[in-house]
């Protein structure tokens, strides 16, 4: 059974508000070739009720400008299980518009990454090497561009 999540991605400019739904196949709702998408919350949670969605009462907030200060090595600092949340979501988008993501690579390095950051969120002291750092800067990254490119709110 689908769980719907509302998704706000967050930028400098203006705030994206999505639905992100989680199933056997996640994704974003759509409508034609496009992911639903507004900058004002209560015109989501309209759109939601008029489609029979019962939003869950997590929220995913990702804010795009830290980021891409941590992709663009601005900072170090990251949570792991937002980061993680992100390449999700990512991965997830790039699904629903059948484009291509760094995230969703065939590479032995990037499973070992993603899994090292599965764990880091329960097993604290758990850290990644300079190598692993590169690659989840360009992940994340890709994922930052893949959202302000393919995001457009009503």
């Amino acid at each position: 059974m689908k769980e719907y999540f509302k998704s706000v991605f967050e930028t400098d400019e203006k705030d994206y508000y999505c639905v992100w739904y989680a199933d056997i196949n996640s994704g974003f709702a759509t409508e034609k070739d496009h992911v639903v998408c507004f900058s004002d919350p209560a015109v989501l949670e309209g759109y939601c009720r008029g489609k029979g969605i019962s939003l869950s009462k997590e929220t995913m907030i990702f804010n795009l400008s830290s980021l891409m200060e941590f992709a663009v090595g601005l900072t170090n600092d990251f949570v792991a299980s937002e980061v993680l949340n992100f390449w999700n979501a990512c991965s997830d988008l790039a699904f629903t518009l059948k484009l291509e993501f760094s995230g969703d690579d065939d590479n032995d390095a990037l499973e070992e990454l993603y899994d090292t950051l599965f764990i880091m969120g329960s097993e604290p002291g758990t850290e990644l090497t300079e190598d692993d750092i590169a690659d989840l800067r360009e992940v994340i990254k890709d994922g930052c561009q893949l959202v302000t490119e393919n995001l457009f709110a009503a």
